[in-house]
């Protein structure tokens, strides 16, 4: 009896063990411009003389009131589409967020204001496939003097919301925290075989405005190595010997 127990702990301390290790063996999905920083242009009121944007200064579309150190153009965001007020920003030189961006100097940012929501989306070349897990990040923060931001971190197919994490966490305004979402989709899913898309939202409203940023989006996808399923199923195997060798004592 004792050796049974001893061979069951064995067992499943080396599946989990290697559970954990196939986990982390995840492929990269490409996302254009994940840190924003590809906004570039060459108007010396917004821009700097390598076409990089100047510390406290944004882009916005058009169509949206704009302040002078807010460039206006049809993609605020390259790579993402933006919906209502959003677009990137340089907070390098302001109070509004210490640091300014965890990767590279620009970040995105998107605000809600009375009954709209700022969006930004990009849908990927990648499609969801059935049995893997996906994982993704998000570096998230709100602005310092606005009030606490609400935000939306979503993996969708199409119209179709996979996972999402809503105000998942509280926001210290000034300070970055990383969101993780996590989905998977089985073979009944109306998301296999669909484009993966990301969304990120101001998802608050307030009659002043508010300011959610975003940075440093990364998706990563994993699914259990065939030695893994092999280890497993050896070893249940193995279980099924040792039970009945130990009912024939």
């Amino acid at each position: 009896m004792r050796a049974q127990k001893s061979l069951i702990r064995i067992y499943f301390t080396g599946l989990v063990a290697a559970l954990l290790i196939s986990r982390t063996l995840a492929d990269s999905i490409t996302i254009q411009n994940p840190s924003f920083e590809a906004l570039t242009g060459s108007n010396p009121a917004y821009f700097d003389s390598s076409g990089a944007l100047l510390p406290g200064h944004s882009s916005i579309n058009p169509s949206q009131g704009h302040l002078a150190t807010q460039y206006p153009t049809t993609d605020p965001t390259p790579g993402w589409q933006v919906i209502g007020t959003g677009g990137t920003v340089n907070e390098n030189g302001t109070a509004n967020v210490t640091p300014a961006a965890t990767d590279g100097q620009n970040v995105a940012w998107a605000n809600g204001y009375q009954n709209q929501h700022g969006y930004l989306s990009q849908t990927l070349g990648a499609t969801y496939q059935v049995g893997v897990t996906y994982e993704l990040k998000v570096d998230v923060s709100s602005i310092i003097g606005l009030p606490v931001s609400g935000f939306t971190v979503s993996l969708n197919a199409g119209n179709t919301v996979v996972a999402s994490a809503v105000n998942s966490m509280s926001i210290v305004p000034g300070s970055f925290s990383t969101v993780t979402l996590d989905a998977s989709v089985n073979s009944g899913s109306l998301a296999a075989g669909q484009p993966i898309s990301i969304v990120l939202a101001s998802s608050g409203f307030s009659s002043t405005g508010t300011e959610v940023i975003f940075d440093n989006v990364r998706l990563t996808s994993a699914v259990p190595e065939p030695s893994t399923w092999l280890l497993a199923t050896l070893g249940l195997l193995g279980l099924a010997a040792a039970g009945r060798h130990g009912q024939r004592r």
